[in-house]
């Protein structure tokens, strides 16, 4: 997983040991990797300890999302909005998983992605067609025609 993630990515990333003698700067984000059934296994085993603490939120069939509790992808939009003085109704977001719920809330034209998560499909003042069909593109095409 380690090399996937630095090789495959390109992420800045090292094995560090133990977070207590080598971790220096601030945690931002952290996500658990689990192959089969990660949203019950974190579910059971970590959120129970932590879900007081923290956000936790699945991030897809085999991550979950751990951040503090006002750290979420909206969050990060709301800021990003404030910086650039762009308004949620000129903001258009995609989702997918638990972990974006945050973020269609800050945005008023808010896609769900057609293979979405119902919670998420919910959320979502639309539903794109799904990720396999390249959904996200092709909402974005079509409003690019009619803006020409």
């Amino acid at each position: 997983m380690f090399y996937w993630l630095r090789d495959s990515y390109k992420f800045n990333i090292q094995v560090l040991g133990d977070f207590e003698t080598h971790l220096k700067d601030d945690i931002v984000k952290m996500s658990i990797y689990q192959k089969d059934h990660a949203e019950e296994t974190v579910n059971r085993w970590f959120a129970p300890k932590w879900e007081s603490q923290f956000t936790i939120a699945s991030a897809g069939t085999m991550w979950m999302d751990i951040v503090e509790p006002d750290a979420d992808k909206g969050s990060s939009l709301r800021d990003l909005q404030a910086y650039l003085g762009v308004t949620p109704e000129e903001t258009m977001v995609f989702g997918d998983n638990l972990n974006d719920m945050g973020m269609l809330a800050a945005a008023v034209e808010s896609y769900a992605i057609g293979s979405a998560r119902e919670e998420v499909r919910n959320a979502a003042k639309h539903v794109a067609p799904p990720l396999m069909e390249n959904g996200e593109t092709q909402v974005l095409k079509q409003l690019l025609r009619e803006l020409a």
